[in-house]
Order: C-alpha cells, then structure tokens, then sequence
C-alpha cells in the first residue's frame, strides 16, 4: 500500500467519481460520498498493505508490472494506476464484509499474470543458468549438442528479455554470432533427420554431421534441397 496526502486524496476521489459515472456504478459513486467506522478504517488499510494490486500495460509506453495506489476512500476502495492518474477499480464497502471479499477477488484476477510472470521469470532464469554451465563444460567436438543448447538459450533470451541480450550471452559464451549460427545450423540438420526417421538404425550419420565441415554443413542445410537429397549428400561423407 502506498501512502498519499490530503491533496492527492481528494484528485483520486474526483477521477473516482468520473469513472464511476463513465461505468454508470451508481452504487459504487454513491460509496465515495460515505464514511467508515474508525475499526473499519483500520481494518481496511491493513487489507491493503497485506495486498498489493500489480499491473501493466495500462499507462502509455510501460509493459513491465507496476505496484498500484489502493485508497480507502468513503466507503470504497480506489485503485489507481502508480502515478494516481488513472482508475483501474472502485470497490464499494458499502456492505462491508462483502467488499472486503470483492476487493480480495478482485486484486486474485489482478495479480494473476503478474504472479504468473514472476514464476515463470524465475524457472527460465535458473533454467538459463543450468543451461550456461551445461554448454561450457561441452567438449569442442560437442557440435550438435552444442547447438541444441543454444537454440534453447536464443529462445529463453526471445521470450524474456530482462534477463539479458543475446549478444551479451555470446561473448559470455565465448562464441562470434557465426559461430553460434553454425552450431545452431548443425543441430537442425541433425533434428530434421532425426524427426524423419532416416539413418534411425545407423548412428554413423551422426557422427558424420558432427565432424563435417561448415561448408559441407552449409550445402547440406540448404532449403532448396529434398529430404532425399540431403541423405545422400549425408552417405557421401560417411
């Protein structure tokens, strides 16, 4: 919960008052105009620092969550946006018990994607760093192995990008982008005849795209090319 004075109070109370009317929640409107018991009161604001209304993607140009100003205002509580200029919700207290209630169910929906997105911004996260030491402690001949780890660190990085650029990743890493591209490009050959089904029996076609050269791989690898074609440009270098 966030404190504001008298001043900011009484802004909150007006921008309410509009949402309201924009809403048409006469009951909620009517709610602002009213007063709680001093127990209740109480009551309320330590509801509020017990719980926090997270949000985004409500105020221009912010996507990351922001924490909310919850008020107890009359016989309501007000949420707005950080900056206080923006209404995300008025709930009455006018029957008191149940608002309580309306206002934790509320703030549940609410804070759902944000709880979600800590969660699993902490599963990648140690994900990634599994993955990190995994690929170091990779031998150089660990080529398509290699590849499939960065493929999965290039997709955490996509999908999460607090936790870092991509180009930072790879001077960690130790590896220029080309060389991380034909990593890369090694594990997705290996994967297509994988999924495939060729070679399923002969593990030599692996070892043969593990050890083939970066312009036999770039050949190989090329989208023009057939299934067909691709195997037997493989048995040639077996």
């Amino acid at each position: 919960m966030k404190y504001i004075d008298i001043k900011d109070r009484i802004a909150i109370k007006a921008l309410a008052e509009k949402w309201c009317k924009l809403y048409k929640e006469e009951e909620k409107n009517y709610s602002l105009k009213g007063a709680l018991e001093i127990d209740q009161v109480e009551e309320v604001e330590k509801l509020l620092k017990e719980f926090p209304v997270f949000y985004s993607g409500i105020e221009a140009g912010k996507s990351e969550f922001e924490e909310a100003v919850s008020y107890c205002i009359g016989k309501a509580i007000v949420i707005t946006t950080s900056d206080m200029k923006t209404i995300i919700q008025v709930i009455s207290l006018k029957h008191f018990d149940d608002g309580l209630e309306d206002f934790k169910d509320s703030v549940s929906i609410m804070n759902k994607e944000y709880e979600n997105t800590i969660v699993r911004g902490d599963e990648e996260k140690k994900r990634l760093d599994t993955l990190i030491v995994e690929f170091k402690n990779l031998g150089k001949s660990k080529k398509i192995e290699k590849g499939r780890v960065l493929e999965e660190i290039d997709s955490i990085l996509t999908k999460n990008k607090e936790l870092g650029s991509k180009g930072d990743m790879w001077k960690n890493l130790e590896i220029s982008d080309s060389d991380k591209s034909m990593l890369c490009k090694r594990y997705k050959l290996f994967k297509e005849f994988q999924d495939n089904g060729s070679f399923s029996d002969d593990k030599e076609w692996v070892e043969t795209i593990e050890r083939m050269t970066d312009l036999n791989l770039k050949n190989i690898a090329k989208k023009d090319l057939s299934m067909e074609e691709k195997e037997k440009m493989i048995l040639s270098l077996v």
